[in-house]
């Protein structure tokens, strides 16, 4: 079973504590009303046939780049902009057109962006946390790097300011590009951090989800390419899902349209969660300032699939080893908790077993 695979499950597992799973709690999102937002849709575009093709890029592209222009204060031309099916897809077509380039990214990684690697057999480079600054500084020219600027799966670490200028100065002196996943992005419990793509969008592709802002099923990502190499990007996405389903376009864009482009709307309740979680795992992990994920280590512990199994069937509380995201060995006492599926209480009953054993 694969890495996602297995992740995918987790989310189905029935525990008393699951801090395992990075779903998004759904429970605590107003209710989308599918209809509604299809027919404010057809209001504002009634001549486009929701059933039929349609243009690989997307249907709408001009509301993705008012959802740019309202939440992040930048002038992003529709043409360069495509709707994915969730930043995977973008992320699966952009190694297909980066095959022949080295590939950098972060370790610990996400692993649906390794995993896709691995299967179109391109040529991986792990960047370790030691020698971070003087590896990427040496990156190749035309290499990709993928990265989460905002919020990083597994680690949840987020770059700084002075970071993010650092890293796009790189880019831009040594002509290679990078990929920022900003799928937790609009998790800030604090004022957000601005985007890599403000700071340098020549070499930056943005690319965000509706997975976790709205719901997973809606499969819908805008994805922000520089001019360069969007019509490259375009034609590989011709060959591989033709386009995006109409039909979860249009519920998107009557959303948005709705809530007047707002991505935030609907997220003050888990926020009021995050901030409430913040001050107990800010006992074990002072660096947490948002988002789904934070890191637990237990000294001298070999934290592996067994022992999480063990913890599964002994306290009922599911977490996942950070070796399952490294191919490092310093991570090995190391695991990933996803704090944005329990209640506070509960975080603290877990927190103190965790640190009980």
């Amino acid at each position: 079973m694969s890495r996602i695979n297995f992740l995918n499950n987790l989310a189905s597992t029935k525990v008393n504590y699951n801090l395992g799973a990075g779903i998004p709690p759904l429970v605590m999102y107003p209710e989308i009303h599918l209809t509604e937002c299809m027919e404010i849709f057809k209001q504002n575009f009634p001549t486009v046939d929701l059933l039929q093709y349609h243009q690989t890029e997307g249907l709408i592209t001009e509301i993705a780049a008012e959802t740019f222009l309202k939440n992040e204060n930048i002038k992003v031309a529709p043409n360069q902009i495509m709707i994915t099916n969730g930043v995977q897809e973008a992320i699966f077509l952009t190694l297909i057109a980066f095959k022949d380039q080295p590939i950098y990214c972060l370790d610990p990684y996400y692993p649906g962006l390794v995993d896709a690697a691995i299967a179109l057999n391109c040529r991986l480079i792990f960047i370790n946390e030691e020698t971070k600054w003087e590896q990427i500084e040496n990156i190749e020219k035309g290499a990709l790097l993928y990265l989460s600027a905002d919020f990083s799966n597994p680690t949840g670490q987020t770059l700084t300011l002075e970071e993010r200028k650092k890293l796009v100065n790189f880019a831009e002196k040594n002509g290679w590009y990078i990929f920022d996943d900003a799928t937790y992005r609009e998790f800030y419990i604090d004022e957000k951090i601005n985007t890599l793509y403000s700071l340098l969008s020549e070499n930056v592709i943005h690319a965000t989800s509706f997975s976790k802002l709205l719901a997973p099923g809606l499969r819908t990502g805008f994805v922000y390419f520089p001019a360069e190499m969007k019509s490259k990007l375009t034609q590989i996405k011709s060959v591989n899902s033709l386009n995006n389903s109409g039909i979860t376009q249009s519920i998107i864009a009557g959303w948005l349209l709705k809530n007047e482009f707002d991505l935030t709307a609907q997220l003050s309740e888990l926020k009021s969660r995050l901030l409430a979680n913040k001050h107990i795992i800010t006992t074990i992990n002072p660096s947490y300032t948002g988002g789904f994920f934070t890191s637990f280590t237990l000294p001298n512990k070999e934290i592996d699939y067994n022992w999480c199994n063990q913890l599964l069937q002994t306290h009922s509380i599911a977490v996942c080893p950070m070796r399952m995201f490294s191919e490092s060995s310093n991570y090995n006492d190391a695991m990933r908790l996803c704090i944005s599926n329990i209640q506070p209480n509960d975080l603290q009953i877990v927190i103190n077993t965790l640190e009980s054993i």
